[in-house]
């Protein structure tokens, strides 16, 4: 007897506006965040980007691809951190009845979205649905990270006037070398990347041109949010929700064939030979603050890691360089000259600020007779000008030298004005760190900001960490936590997507108590606050 297969053996799901309603608001808040940038980080007259977005996002499937193609070029992992590292996405919400449809389908599920990763990795950890699906086809699959510039001579290709003056179509318009959806080109290399057979496969997407793209390549389609179908849908569903209703066949067989584990190993294989490609060169990385106690311990631990980073340190005076063994690697700065900092972040990928104003204890305190210490900060080592003024050059050399990641370590307590931090020589320490954590997630460049708890000088490794938010973890009694863990923390979030354009606080449970925490890829995907 001869066993049948079902019709379908793959479903292809676009992200956004398909998995989660539009009335999310996140289009909207994507499509102004795309604005801004286009005016501040481009420097284009905000007379023209209302035209400009739409006739480039019209004419090339995004406004990316768009202005990519008429000449502005860019980094886009900071176009994709600027744009989606503001986005509410606390207005998704969780869906159990979709995750329920797609946990019951016996066949493969793969996402595939003109957006990065970071942005698909969110949407769906808020939605509930991070493993519903054996891959995600997003903007990084078909598209370098590394690309040559496509305008040498810097002139930006007028398309407004361009199309003002031509009716006809438009097959002379400047190329993009984004690769992305309605282009075909597009969808038959995802599905190459896939091994999907377009025929066996139905392709769900709220935009008619991408299902019209689709269906010229093969593809059986679903258009979502109408059910009104369109030509070259082959149906239409007002709500991912009557998936069921719509396509009853879908749960006729629970039969996986074989072809669903070999793809499943494939795109597995595919995803790590693609990170490993994209790591293949160690990340060079400077530690700030690198003569502190916590910043010892990260430039030691990336120097331990040198087949994945190569280390260099910044202290502020010879003393600090020659206790650190005088290392070429250790270079001697001071963080309120911009010029020095300038100078320190040439050539290097990634930057780890530890540096902090340090208060002083006045002479004369006997702790025999009881009373507190007072502190005090010295001449030009007040909290303004180290954590404030020296964090923005730091972070304004950076952005000037193309450095694509800061981690930047602070203290947990800065929501509370009266915290006891802040009177420590009437210097408002965590005010000033407080104002370079904004100038950091408003700067555009991809960052990860740690808010430590109380510093222990104790072993690492050993004890289960927490992460929270707006200082939730003052209000427990767990707000401590061992240098070397926040060190390793730092050096984590080096290497993971999850980590990227999030603010965390961090503390740990006592020793004994708990799990030892060993998956920081876990860890940074339970933090959703991006301040």
């Amino acid at each position: 007897m001869e066993i049948g297969f079902p019709k379908y053996d793959t479903l292809l799901f676009d992200l956004d506006d398909t998995l989660y309603p539009l009335s999310s608001g996140i289009a909207r808040e994507c499509g102004q965040n795309i604005k801004d940038y286009m005016v501040e980080k481009l420097g284009i007259d905000k007379s023209i980007i209302l035209e400009l977005s739409n006739s480039l996002y019209k004419n090339y499937g995004t406004t990316m691809a768009g202005l990519r193609a008429i000449g502005y070029d860019f980094d886009y992992d900071e176009y994709h951190s600027y744009v989606h590292g503001k986005l509410p996405y606390e207005n998704i919400k969780p869906d159990p009845i979709l995750r329920s449809l797609l946990l019951s389908l016996p066949l493969r599920k793969i996402i595939f979205t003109n957006a990065d990763k970071l942005h698909a990795a969110r949407a769906l950890e808020r939605l509930g649905l991070e493993d519903c699906f054996e891959g995600i086809l997003c903007f990084e699959s078909l598209n370098p990270t590394n690309r040559d510039k496509i305008n040498d001579n810097d002139e930006i290709f007028d398309i407004i006037r361009y199309l003002s003056d031509h009716e006809q179509p438009l097959s002379d318009l400047p190329k993009t070398p984004i690769v992305c959806k309605p282009s075909e080109t597009a969808i038959v290399k995802a599905l190459e990347i896939a091994n999907i057979d377009p025929q066996r496969t139905l392709f769900f997407d709220d935009s008619v041109r991408n299902i019209q793209a689709g269906k010229r390549v093969g593809l059986n389609t679903v258009l979502v949010g109408t059910s009104q179908r369109v030509k070259f849908a082959d149906y239409a569903v007002e709500n991912i929700h009557n998936l069921k209703e719509a396509l009853p066949e879908l749960w006729e067989s629970e039969a996986k064939p074989e072809k669903v584990r070999k793809f499943t190993e494939k795109l597995r294989r595919v995803s790590v030979i693609v990170s490993a490609a994209a790591t293949a060169d160690p990340l060079t990385v400077l530690v700030t603050g690198a003569g502190g106690r916590t910043g010892q311990i990260v430039y030691k631990k990336l120097k331990e890691r040198s087949d994945q980073f190569v280390a260099k340190g910044l202290v502020r005076t010879k003393e600090s360089k020659e206790k650190m063994g005088g290392e070429d690697e250790v270079l001697i700065g001071d963080i309120r000259d911009p010029a020095a900092i300038a100078s320190a972040v040439q050539g290097i990928d990634a930057l780890v600020i530890l540096t902090s104003a340090v208060p002083q204890m006045k002479p004369g305190f006997d702790p025999s007779k009881g009373g507190r210490p007072e502190f005090y900060f010295e001449e030009g080592a007040y909290p303004e000008q180290v954590d404030w003024i020296g964090q923005k050059n730091q972070i304004d050399a950076a952005k000037a030298a193309g450095v694509k990641q800061i981690v930047l370590v602070g203290s947990m307590g800065g929501t509370n004005i009266n915290n006891p931090l802040n009177s420590i020589g009437n210097a408002n320490i965590l005010v000033w760190k407080r104002k370079a954590e904004q100038y950091l997630v408003d700067s555009g460049i991809p960052y990860t900001i740690i808010r430590a708890g109380g510093l222990q000088d104790k072993e690492g490794g050993i004890r289960e960490l927490l992460v929270g938010k707006n200082d939730e973890l003052l209000e427990t009694e767990t707000r401590t936590i061992a240098r070397a863990d926040v060190a390793e923390v730092c050096v984590q979030a080096l290497q993971l997507e999850e980590a990227k354009s999030k603010a965390l606080d961090l503390a740990s449970k006592p020793e004994g108590t708990g799990t030892p925490t060993k998956d920081f890829k876990a860890l940074f995907a339970q933090v959703t606050t991006r301040f």
